[in-house]
This record gives C-alpha cells, sequence and structure tokens, in this order.
C-alpha cells in the first residue's frame, strides 16, 4: 500500500524497533469503494443470517 500512496511507513528509534503507518490524502480516494463494500458486506449478512 505504500507503493501505492496509501499509507505512509515510519520507523521509530525505539527498542524493540516501532514502525508506524499513516493513511495518505490519497487514500481518501478509496472511500466510496470502501462504503460499497461495507454495504455489500451488511447485505449479505443478512442474508446469511436469514438462510436465502
Amino acid at each position: 500500500m505504500e507503493v501505492h500512496g496509501l499509507v505512509t511507513r515510519r520507523v521509530c528509534n525505539t527498542k524493540p524497533v516501532t514502525v508506524e503507518y499513516e493513511l495518505t490524502e490519497y487514500s481518501d480516494s478509496l472511500s466510496e469503494v470502501v462504503e460499497a463494500m461495507h454495504k455489500w458486506g451488511m447485505a449479505h449478512r443478512q442474508k446469511i443470517i436469514q438462510g436465502d
């Protein structure tokens, strides 16, 4: 995801080493996709629960 510009990665000088990830502004461009997947997932869950 870092290569594709969705997150930035920072290695902290700690013992043990800590790695922090942060979303970039570009990752916001996926919000509609994530929302659509969430909507589908909720509908699918209901379908499974109802046994259709």
